[in-house]
């Protein structure tokens, strides 16, 4: 037993070290650029694979950040349930949304105590509400 602690402080010593060279070493590596100031309660965002990141309001709002237009714009809004963790919190992509601009929400409706998954469809920037 004593073996496997020794190896496990080995490493955790490891890591400690790897992480502390690679926090050294992070403003010469990345730049912090703000993507938007004006966002009650941020919780996600995903890059699109058209390079647009969607980020998601807990409260139920889908904004999207254009980087080539250094602009955002909502999508839309959720009727959510956001009390204690509940709310939209979650998205993925359909593995063809560039074909079928299909994507999938996490959220708590407001009318029902659940959680549900459901997909939805996007029209440009828009999110279509009646496609659920």
């Amino acid at each position: 037993m004593s073996k496997y602690l020794n190896i496990s402080i080995s490493t955790l010593i490891l890591q400690l070290v790897v992480f502390t060279t690679t926090q050294a070493q992070l403003p010469d590596q990345f730049q912090k650029i703000e993507l938007m100031t004006e966002i009650s309660n941020p919780i996600h965002l995903e890059f699109a694979p058209d390079g647009r990141v969607f980020i998601l309001d807990r409260y139920g709002e889908i904004l999207i950040y254009k980087p080539d237009l250094e602009i955002s714009v909502s999508a839309g809004n959720l009727d959510v349930f956001h009390d204690f963790e509940d709310g939209l919190i979650g998205i993925a992509f359909d593995p063809e949304f560039e074909q079928n601009q299909h994507l999938y929400l996490h959220y708590s409706p407001s009318d029902k105590s659940v959680n549900r998954v459901s997909r939805f469809t996007m029209n440009g920037d828009v999110l279509l509400p009646g496609s659920e």
